[in-house]
């Protein structure tokens, strides 16, 4: 009798425990993309003086996602610089959602619940819109060149302006069908009608002299990149996701 409870007290551990792992997240199930942005900067009288290179990870469990979002942050005390870093805070928001939460160590010990949209607004990553480059220029095709082999489509095309037609220059555009799972898009618009995923894009705006300002813009050049990377740092990605799990588990029970 003894025996055949010990035994289903084994059993019923057992089951416990796996149901446990079950629900449990690790670092096998987590995808991760990395976001880059090469950005020009043009002063008042159209001279391009520097390229800003912001980037952005992504990491993907299930459908709920987390942005490793960045700031600079200076401090200041009698008129002297004191601290000049980068920090960075993770944004993490289930597919459909109203809401998310925000870790920012550096501002609060919990994470703080946040408007998706809101959050979304503010970052160059969420807000970026590339297809109105193809209603608002007139655009050509140059080329079209397809690889069977790597599973890859590159395309450029020529652009003029509609509006301003001194506007010109060309957009490359790189497509793959090697990146899935992955709901993140540099042009959803695109991904639908290639049935790739586009991972890659250059936007070359040429020298052109804007009459209303009386100046010269000097030639310049905006990219994009989209590429899955390894899950670096496992046990903080995982211990975010814990924390994001738990705290919307509280919101659940409210």
């Amino acid at each position: 009798m003894i025996k055949n409870f010990i035994l289903i007290l084994i059993i019923f551990s057992s089951c416990y425990n796996s149901m446990l792992n079950k629900n449990k997240i690790h670092g096998s199930d987590i995808k991760c993309v990395q976001v880059k942005e090469v950005f020009p900067f043009i002063d008042n009288n159209g001279k391009l003086y520097k390229y800003d290179t912001p980037m952005v990870k992504i990491y993907y469990y299930q459908d709920i996602s987390m942005y490793r979002f960045g700031y600079h942050y200076d401090s200041t005390s009698n008129g002297k610089l004191i601290i000049s870093e980068y920090r960075n805070h993770y944004f993490i928001h289930k597919k459909e959602d109203t809401f998310g939460y925000n870790y920012d160590e550096y501002k609060s010990k919990f994470g703080v619940r946040l408007s998706a949209d809101s959050m979304f607004k503010e970052q160059w990553v969420t807000a970026n819109q590339q297809y109105p480059i193809f209603t608002q220029n007139t655009v050509t095709l140059i080329s079209s060149v397809q690889n069977s082999d790597s599973g890859t489509l590159h395309e450029v095309y020529a652009l003029k302006g509609k509006k301003d037609t001194a506007m010109t220059g060309t957009i490359s555009l790189s497509f793959t069908n090697k990146i899935k799972g992955i709901d993140y898009s540099l042009c959803k618009e695109l991904d639908s009608i290639k049935n790739m995923k586009l991972y890659k894009i250059k936007i070359v705006n040429n020298s052109r002299y804007m009459k209303d300002y009386k100046i010269t813009l000097d030639k310049a050049e905006q990219a994009y990149g989209l590429e899955e990377v390894p899950v670096e740092n496992r046990e903080e990605i995982l211990s975010y996701f814990e924390r994001y799990k738990k705290d919307s588990l509280k919101d659940t029970v409210k």
